[in-house]
């Protein structure tokens, strides 16, 4: 039988839910307890301004607990966004190498135990130096947020899209056998295509890639996968080059 494990995030949240609970709970008997005294002792007197200033008294103890609530629910939102922040490269909102590392950690541990494939796919875009030298560093840029928004384009919300480096892109596939990939990975090419053949730009859009998977019989670190098809990733890089030169593969400038 499974047991539910609670997160870091959901164990404050219960805590000052339980302590506004008992606050309310002490005071409201406090108030009872004091009527009852009262009561006995003078049986025929009544209590108007007193319960007037119990009634105030605990009207402004529940503002000042929500308001307490609220700052802290503003701090930890505040803290979560900064959190995210730290795991999204800047340019092209994908997860940095901070993030991808943080959240692949994490599927390789359900692999472990779900005994499930996952395959890492790498990806460099080619000819990101020649496009930076040719024609600005602007349109290097928008060449690399182009590249991300196809891989969003292309993948699953589940899969995990990085840039990790320069030029270097990378998506984790969780759950995706060695022929399962070769689907996005043909989708990509083709959504790459699409985007060249839709563009007016002066340079052509391509990406190089390697693709490793991971086996649960034989686990590999995250950073011996990423070795791995990195190596697949500039062979393939080579064999572009060695076909075409390098200016060309992007494509020359057009008049």
């Amino acid at each position: 039988m499974k047991t539910m494990k609670m997160s870091n995030r959901e164990f404050p949240n219960l805590v000052l839910t339980v302590l506004i609970s008992i606050s309310f709970s002490i005071f409201s008997v406090s108030i009872h307890l004091f009527h009852k005294m009262f009561e006995y002792f003078y049986p025929y007197t009544r209590l108007p301004v007193l319960e007037l200033l119990f009634s105030v008294i605990f009207f402004w103890l529940a503002c000042l607990i929500w308001t307490t609530y609220r700052s802290w629910k503003k701090a930890e939102v505040k803290q979560e966004k900064l959190r995210d922040l730290s795991l999204r490269d800047e340019l092209t909102k994908l997860y940095n190498r901070r993030g991808f590392f943080t959240l692949a950690e994490q599927q390789v541990k359900i692999a472990k135990r779900l005994n499930n494939e996952i395959m890492l796919l790498y990806m460099d875009i080619n000819g990101l130096k020649w496009i930076n030298d040719s024609f600005g560093h602007r349109k290097g840029d928008q060449a690399l947020i182009d590249a991300a928004n196809i891989l969003k384009g292309t993948f699953r919300e589940s899969d995990i899209i990085a840039r990790i480096g320069g030029d270097e892109f990378v998506t984790f596939l969780f759950g995706a056998s060695q022929e399962a990939a070769e689907v996005p990975v043909k989708r990509l090419q083709e959504n790459i295509a699409e985007f060249n053949a839709q563009r007016n730009r002066k340079y052509k859009l391509q990406l190089s890639t390697g693709i490793v998977s991971y086996d649960y019989k034989h686990p590999l670190s995250i950073d011996e996968l990423l070795e791995q098809a990195d190596r697949l990733m500039y062979k393939e890089k080579r064999e572009k080059s060695e076909r075409l030169p390098e200016v060309q593969c992007v494509m020359e400038e057009t008049k």
